[in-house]
């Protein structure tokens, strides 16, 4: 995992959660600035050029709108839905699940 910094401070956090699967999370404050993208593209190109990852894929809850717009602009395709994938606090939540394949697509 990636600190994601802005202004000076520690704003979020991005990285790999179970190869080759991406993750990260922004405090709201910043949401809607463009430093999902960055992150992303970050993310991305390390996972293609360092990693060398022939996809990367992502889980997504389907109420969360700005990171599924997010994986659409960056090429990745939805491959799938589940339901009922994760209990946080008794409460079951949802999952889309989307590809980025490296021969193809990327930042």
């Amino acid at each position: 995992m990636f600190a994601i910094e802005f202004e000076g401070r520690v704003i979020g956090t991005g990285g790999f959660r179970s190869i080759p699967e991406v993750g990260y999370i922004l405090h709201p404050e910043v949401w809607g600035k463009g430093l999902g993208t960055e992150a992303m593209d970050a993310l991305i190109t390390y996972g293609f050029e360092e990693r060398g990852f022939e996809e990367i894929i992502a889980d997504v809850d389907p109420n969360n709108a700005g990171s599924i717009a997010l994986l659409t602009k960056l090429g990745f395709e939805e491959t799938s839905r589940a339901q009922n994938t994760i209990n946080i606090d008794g409460n079951w939540y949802h999952s889309i699940y989307f590809v980025l394949r490296g021969e193809t697509n990327g930042p």
